[in-house]
């Protein structure tokens, strides 16, 4: 099947808007939210984190920072 070149951008758009709509529902059915789980205060708990956090088998989460804490 070919399509015209006049064709071909309207295809393209098509497709992205669908890609689109298919994501933001997606997160909306599945009730993605986020939280603030720790802020850092004035150094002595860590300071500039990085990286991912790693969960253990109790649900624990650990993660890195850069410098501070005790």
């Amino acid at each position: 099947m070919r399509f015209s070149k006049s064709a071909f951008p309207r295809i393209v758009c098509g497709l992205l808007v669908l890609a689109i709509f298919a994501l933001t529902a997606h997160s909306q059915v599945f009730g993605a939210s986020e939280s603030v789980l720790w802020s850092f205060g004035n150094g002595s708990d860590g300071q500039g984190p990085y990286a991912g956090l790693i969960r253990d088998s109790a649900g624990n989460l650990y993660g890195k920072t850069e410098g501070g804490g005790i």
